[in-house]
């Protein structure tokens, strides 16, 4: 800002503002730019090359047999059309299986990519005065006195969710390729699927933070909220926590009902319900009760 003689009061009492003003956001400022840089900073996987290769090692043990039953499924079943056409489906998701679990990771850092620059494009439209304490109007300052210590522990507990994210979301790497070769075995295509989808969303989790701080950042700027910045910024970081931990709580509980879903369990529950009945049955003959 300019300054001159004829408005040098008003000047003075700004650049006291601003001074005060940044003397109050110094202590939050690492935690505002802390939060910012786990939004926008892609996943990072490349500590974790070295696992990722040792799980593709050892899922490209079952290419063989894969392969392998999908060429004796089309010997067996040559007069039959279906089993031709289940034997050549096996064939074909064998070779997309290959190829995909072998490029995971350079696909799985072109999804980290996109979800890091949509997540950077949309934070930059953020007012930066959203985030901070500012001396703008009574109203809102009043509210910043009685919720500072609130926005601050609120700002604080998003670091650790957004930093719990941001580790899983590296992790990924790893379970992806498990997700694609599942994929492309139609018994555990269900597991597979439900592995691929939670670990692209945790990938893109920080986009949909960054739409909830956007419109909180919006409906600050009009209308009666004005008056009640901080309150919105409270609600927004509070609103991506609830979230996040939600949505913990429901990939374990689902993760458990897709493991029961799976073609693979109904078999061995069929299985467990038969021994138990067998069971029952030689135990309610005569001479082989229990004592």
């Amino acid at each position: 800002m300019t300054c001159s003689i004829t408005d040098l009061p008003s000047c003075i009492v700004t650049e006291g503002i601003n001074a005060l003003q940044h003397l109050i956001n110094q202590p939050i400022q690492p935690i505002i730019d802390l939060v910012k840089l786990l939004l926008t900073q892609p996943a990072t996987i490349e500590p974790l090359a070295p696992i990722w290769a040792i799980m593709v090692y050892v899922i490209s043990l079952f290419y063989g047999l894969v392969l392998l039953w999908a060429g004796i499924s089309f010997i067996i079943g040559g007069s039959s059309p279906q089993r031709r056409e289940r034997a050549k489906e096996w064939l074909q998701n064998a070779i997309l299986m290959i190829v995909s679990v072998q490029a995971s990771y350079y696909i799985y850092l072109l999804l980290t990519d996109l979800a890091a620059k949509l997540t950077t494009g949309v934070v930059s439209l953020i007012n930066p005065n959203f985030f901070l304490i500012t001396i703008d109007n009574p109203v809102n300052i009043g509210f910043e006195l009685i919720f500072g210590f609130l926005y601050v522990n609120t700002l604080t507990l998003t670091c650790l969710v957004l930093g719990i994210a941001y580790i899983v979301s590296s992790i990924g790497v790893v379970f992806f390729p498990i997700g694609l070769f599942l994929w492309f075995i139609p018994p555990l295509r269900d597991v597979g699927k439900y592995i691929l989808s939670k670990v692209i969303f945790i990938v893109f989790l920080p986009f949909f933070a960054s739409l909830i701080l956007l419109t909180a950042s919006l409906l600050a700027g009009t209308g009666p909220f004005v008056n009640a910045k901080v309150l919105l910024a409270i609600l927004a970081f509070g609103a991506i926590n609830l979230w996040f931990i939600i949505m913990a709580l429901l990939v374990i509980i689902r993760s458990v009902f897709a493991v029961l879903r799976s073609d693979i369990a109904q078999a061995f529950l069929m299985v467990k319900g038969y021994f138990v009945a067998a069971m029952a049955v030689e135990t309610s003959k005569p001479g082989m009760r229990p004592r």
